[in-house]
């Protein structure tokens, strides 16, 4: 009976300086850079488009793929949230109406780390670093044209 509390409080203290050990090693051998969410590092926690515009790789392969980009940027710029939830965008093959904001934002950009949108995306175009950043990547669009 002895030995079976002996290995009980050993098994604890064993437990105890392994998840020490393991905090430790998380802690400490990061760069201190820790990630809220898919791909938002701290700078950007309160903005996602202002993270995601920073993050994002533009992928297009056509002119009228370029078109419904800008359409989309320039609507972020210019309609409520209420509008740009209702809008939508014509897809790869150039369907009118088959994507939202969302999913032109996902199939025009890779954001490595990827970037995950929620309703935040609507809510945020309004504010002004929103709008800086959109600014500038509608910019870019249209240097490279």
């Amino acid at each position: 009976m002895a030995y079976i509390k002996l290995g009980n409080s050993l098994y604890c203290y064993l437990l105890r300086i392994f998840v020490l050990a393991f905090c430790i090693f998380i802690f400490g051998c990061s760069n201190h850079s820790i990630t809220l969410g898919p791909g938002i590092s701290p700078a950007y926690s309160n903005n996602v488009i202002v993270a995601f515009f920073d993050e994002a790789e533009r992928q297009i392969e056509t002119d009228d793929q370029r078109q419904v980009l800008v359409q989309a940027l320039n609507d972020m710029l210019t309609l409520s949230p209420d509008e740009l939830r209702k809008q939508r965008y014509a897809n790869y093959q150039l369907e009118p109406g088959k994507w939202t904001l969302h999913e032109i934002l996902a199939r025009y950009y890779a954001a490595r780390p990827p970037i995950e949108f929620d309703e935040l995306l609507y809510e945020e175009t309004a504010s002004s670093r929103s709008k800086n950043a959109i600014k500038k990547a509608l910019f870019s669009l249209q240097k490279t044209e």
